[in-house]
């Protein structure tokens, strides 16, 4: 008997130790994927919503996401790429990206058959931009290489309860914009009429704002084609415009204000307009649920064809060459690539966050002022048409980088706005297609 029962022990002992070690022996253990994503903003929300969303339907995958604000991201990830190091996934804009696209770092999306249904969705042209940048570094300028990762619907936002009090109200015009600022300054109330945005890509985003309402739609490709010229009367307005905006309405310290802080003051009502996109949905209702926002496009010379603005730029999702093609983390890379492009993502997106995927669709819109906004029936203006027409490179600088390291000489006094356009207009004339 005591041997039947040292057997038994035994058996026992080998089912306990098999049915707990067959996972690892079966391939089942997790693959570990890293997501890198440059807006702090959405780091609860990425963890504590899509993450256990994501895993809950794929157990085998562990999502590792990392964040990093603008613009430390870029110094990060240049660092990464130089180590040969770089994430899984990627959301990411600015020179990186660019360096990412030229050394070859990428998948070619459109050789991998499981996402083609997705990648349907999107609008062609938004593919266009690292091809381009391919073809310049001398590599075949075919397949798909980032997918836009969001629709940044961008406004002129103000809160309505304030506006109420002042007795003042949304501007369609040029004339009535600057009207509008000088009344919001004599207020008093504030400390500039415009939050205007300390960032590199904020700033690049409200120069062409300005192109597109003052000069047309078509500035981009207009620059491209020779329509237009840098130092040309229509550019003249565009840069007579900022130094403006700069030394009479926005803090003139705007590319060394830090972003947080400026945020809290509009909330709190220390300012009384704000030239942003879609993390504002996030920000200002935490800081002060009293806030009601709204918001209107930006005006232009007699009000008409008005228009919502997208900026896209790079702003993709990247896939790196970091895994052997068919191999287990390459799988899973695709798998994750695959839902974050795809319709669930795009509405979990809408519904928490306020913002508009690129995943074409119908969309339910919960957010409140995005809400809003796409009931006004503006058009959408996309950016990507033109700073991406724009890239030229030279060296490790694009042509929108070029611009906002010379913008300071601008606002500051250093270059009036013909000098600065004679300067734009010597540097881009070489590489301007013939």
């Amino acid at each position: 008997m005591k041997k039947v029962r040292m057997l038994l022990k035994i058996t026992m002992l080998l089912l306990v130790i098999f049915l707990f070690s067959t996972p690892l022996w079966s391939g089942e253990k997790k693959v570990r994927i890293e997501l890198f994503w440059h807006m702090t903003e959405y780091e609860d929300w990425a963890r504590e919503v899509m993450a256990p969303l994501f895993e809950k339907k794929n157990p085998d995958i562990d999502l590792f996401w990392t964040f990093v604000n603008d613009p430390e991201n870029e110094t990060v990830m240049a660092a990464r790429l130089a180590a040969g190091n770089p994430p899984d996934l990627f959301i990411l804009s600015g020179e990186p990206a660019f360096t990412a696209v030229e050394e070859d770092m990428l998948v070619d999306l459109s050789q991998i058959p499981e996402i083609q249904e997705n990648l349907s969705h999107y609008p062609p042209s938004a593919f266009e931009f690292p091809r381009r940048i391919r073809e310049k570094a001398g590599l075949e300028p075919k397949g798909i290489y980032g997918v836009p990762a969001e629709t940044v619907l961008m406004g002129i936002f103000y809160d309505k309860n304030r506006w109420g009090e002042l007795g003042v109200s949304p501007v369609a015009t040029w004339d009535e914009w600057w009207k509008l600022l000088d009344k919001l300054e004599s207020s008093g109330k504030f400390i500039h009429a415009m939050y205007w945005g300390n960032h590199r890509a904020m700033i690049k985003i409200h120069f062409w704002e300005a192109a597109n309402s003052l000069v047309g739609h078509d500035v981009g490709p207009g620059i491209v084609s020779g329509k237009y010229k840098l130092d040309g009367p229509e550019m003249m307005q565009v840069y007579d415009w900022f130094v403006r905006m700069v030394n009479n309405y926005a803090d003139k310290d705007y590319l060394s204000l830090e972003w947080g802080l400026q945020e809290a003051k509009f909330a709190n009502w220390k300012y009384a307009l704000c030239a942003q996109g879609p993390w504002v949905f996030i920000s200002y209702p935490k800081i002060n649920p009293e806030v009601e926002l709204r918001a209107f496009p930006w005006p232009t010379k007699d009000g008409k064809n008005r228009a919502w603005y997208s900026f896209l730029d790079m702003r993709n999702w990247w896939m790196s060459k970091k895994y052997p093609k068919g191999s287990s983390q390459w799988k899973a890379q695709v798998r994750v690539l695959n839902w974050i492009i795809g319709p669930e993502y795009a509405d979990h997106m809408i519904e928490d966050v306020g913002i508009l995927s690129m995943y074409k669709k119908e969309y339910k819109i919960s957010a409140p002022i995005l809400e809003y906004m796409w009931n006004q029936d503006f058009p959408l203006v996309n950016h990507w048409d033109n700073t991406c027409s724009l890239y030229i490179p030279s060296g490790q600088m694009s042509f929108n980088a070029f611009v906002w390291e010379n913008l300071p000489k601008l606002t500051s006094g250093e270059m009036s706005s013909k000098e600065f356009g004679k300067y734009l207009e010597d540097w881009y004339a070489s590489f301007r297609p013939k």
